[in-house]
């Protein structure tokens, strides 16, 4: 698979189900019946604060995982999804959230990772270095 492919990546669910039911929890609304993650955000009730929570996990999720190029920006404003109006609180949710990204990413083959691998060959830490015309360093692995 390249990064132009727009299947997004799945989920083993069984795995999550059997080793972290929070995690599980939370993967549930970001992926669909055939167990790919969503190509677009879960809508945010302000009602309900969980469905913020599920954007933020989203969203850090297809950040590492998905091979769509807009997916691979980096997700600053991700933390504006979470419902706490404390900067603190929505800081210390962040990091508990990001345990749970962790683990759905787990459940997720490695060779998904599409932004992983994005970002790593831009920053020069996976691929095979390749000297481009212009006398530049390229980073590819395909």
């Amino acid at each position: 698979m390249h990064y132009n492919d727009r299947e997004m990546p799945k989920v083993d669910l069984n795995m999550l189900a059997l080793n972290d039911r929070e995690a599980y929890r939370y993967a549930k609304f970001i992926v669909k019946k055939d167990n790919s993650i969503r190509a677009s955000k879960p809508p945010i009730d302000r009602e309900k604060p969980e469905t913020g929570e599920r954007a933020y996990v989203w969203r850090m999720l297809v950040f590492y995982a998905s091979p769509r190029s807009q997916h691979q920006c980096m997700p600053v404003m991700a933390d504006c999804y979470l419902p706490q109006d404390d900067h603190q609180e929505r800081t210390n949710r962040a990091k508990e959230l990001d345990a749970i990204v962790d683990k759905i990413l787990d459940a997720i083959p490695t060779h998904q990772h599409y932004g992983v691998k994005r970002w790593g060959e831009a920053f020069g830490m996976i691929g095979t270095p390749r000297l481009a015309p212009d006398g530049s360093i390229v980073y590819r692995d395909s």
